[in-house]
C-alpha cells in the first residue's frame, strides 16, 4: 500500500506534509495581518505623504490657473442710464433679476450716487474670480473680464475722467492678464443683434488703438503699466489725484 495520503475532498495535498490543510487556506508563512504590518511601514506613510504632496500641488496649481490665466477677453459695457453706482446695480440684479450678484466685475462711476467721476469699483464677483453674467455668450461669461461704465452712450459721451480712467484701466488688464488689446470688446461685438451696449458714442476702434498707445507708452518708459499724472489729457485738481489700492486694482479717485 502506498504511503501517500490519501485526498479527501476539500483538502490539498502538499508534498512533505502527512496532513491535508483545507482548500483556501492561507499559504505557510502568510497570515491574514499582513496588511496591517505594510500598513504601519514607514515607506507606505512615505509614499503616501508624497502622493499626496503632488495632488495637492496639482490642485493648487489648476485652481491658480483658472483665477488667474484663463482671462481671454475684457467686455465693455455701459449701464445705459445715467444714476448709478456698484451698490446700486448689485441690489438691481439680486433683488429684481433675481442673480446671485452683479453681472460685472467692475464698474466705472460717473460722480452720480455718492461716487467720484472715474472712480473704479470692484466686485464681489471679481474678488471671487468668478464668471461675468453680462453676455448671452456663456463661453465669453467665462472667460471674460466685465467692465460696466455708468451713463447712457446712446445719448452721450464719457465724462472725460471716465475716459480716462477706461483707457487706464483696460491697459493694466491687458498687462496683467496678457489679453491683447484686439481682445477688448464691445457687448455689441459679442451679441450685436441683441443690443447696441455699450452705446453709439464709445468707438470700440478707437478704444482699442487708444489702450494699445498706452501700452506702448508704458513699454517705451519701462514702466510697469501703472497710471502716471503726468501723462492726463485732463486738467488735475490740487489733491491727490489717484492712486492703486491693493492686488484687486481698485482705483480710488480723491476729488
Amino acid at each position: 500500500m502506498s504511503d501517500t495520503p490519501r485526498k479527501r475532498p476539500g483538502s490539498i495535498y502538499r508534498p512533505g506534509n502527512s496532513g491535508m490543510a483545507p482548500a483556501g487556506a492561507a499559504p505557510a508563512g502568510k497570515t491574514g495581518a499582513g496588511w496591517w504590518r505594510r500598513f504601519t511601514r514607514r515607506s507606505f506613510w512615505i509614499k503616501a505623504a508624497v502622493i499626496c504632496s503632488v495632488a495637492l500641488i496639482g490642485f493648487l496649481s489648476l485652481r491658480y490657473w483658472w483665477r488667474e490665466m484663463r482671462w481671454r477677453w475684457i467686455v465693455v459695457h455701459h449701464s445705459a442710464d445715467d444714476i448709478g453706482s456698484m451698490e446700486r446695480y448689485r441690489r438691481y440684479h439680486v433683488e429684481v433679476k433675481g442673480w446671485d450678484d452683479i453681472a460685472y466685475h467692475f464698474v466705472i462711476n460717473n460722480g452720480s450716487d455718492g461716487t467720484s467721476p472715474g472712480q473704479i469699483e470692484v466686485s464681489d464677483r471679481w474678488i471671487s474670480r468668478l464668471h461675468n453674467a453680462s453676455t448671452r455668450n456663456a463661453f465669453v461669461n467665462q472667460f471674460g473680464i466685465a467692465v460696466v461704465v455708468v451713463g447712457n452712450f446712446e445719448l452721450h459721451g464719457m465724462h472725460p475722467l471716465q475716459k480716462e480712467a477706461l483707457i487706464q484701466f483696460l491697459a493694466r488688464l491687458s498687462q496683467d492678464y496678457d489679453i491683447p488689446p484686439e481682445r477688448i470688446v464691445g457687448h455689441r461685438e459679442v451679441q450685436e443683434t441683441v443690443t447696441v451696449c455699450p452705446g453709439k458714442y464709445v468707438n470700440m476702434v478707437e478704444l482699442r488703438e487708444q489702450v494699445a498707445a498706452q501700452l506702448q507708452r508704458s513699454q517705451n518708459s519701462g514702466l510697469d503699466a501703472e497710471l502716471d499724472d503726468s501723462s492726463m489729457a485732463v486738467a488735475l485738481p490740487a489733491k491727490p489725484y489717484v492712486q492703486w489700492v491693493n492686488e484687486n486694482m481698485l482705483v480710488v479717485y480723491i476729488p
